[in-house]
């Protein structure tokens, strides 16, 4: 039964997985390839720490990323009503309605 367990439990069936990625990948121009990557993170302490702390905290990063939104659309109730002619539309950042000044505002200041 032990030896049972071991055949199919996960790493097993990881490696599968790898080597089959690896043969696709000489079929498919190398673009399953791209999941040895998560081999470099499940080899490496320091990773596999930071993966552990985002995972964890979760609820915590959504709460975060809500008030984000919440802050921006502030910013983009005053900038709709104070600064819509600031907006730069040749720039892509339309303000005629409150929605536009939210979606430039979300998506410019993230970038900036």
């Amino acid at each position: 039964r032990e030896i049972r367990q071991s055949i199919f439990s996960r790493m097993p069936l990881y490696f599968i997985v790898f080597l089959g990625m690896s043969i696709a990948g000489i079929f498919l121009h190398g673009y399953p390839y791209g999941f040895h990557l998560i081999h470099i993170v499940y080899n490496n302490d320091i990773l596999n720490r930071v993966i552990q702390a985002v995972t964890r905290n979760g609820i915590s990063l959504i709460y975060v990323a809500a008030l984000l939104v919440v802050v921006v659309y502030q910013y983009a109730m005053a900038s709709f009503v104070l600064l819509r002619q600031s907006f730069d539309q040749s720039e892509g950042q339309f303000c005629q309605n409150l929605w536009q000044c939210f979606l430039a505002s979300l998506s410019y200041g993230l970038r900036e």
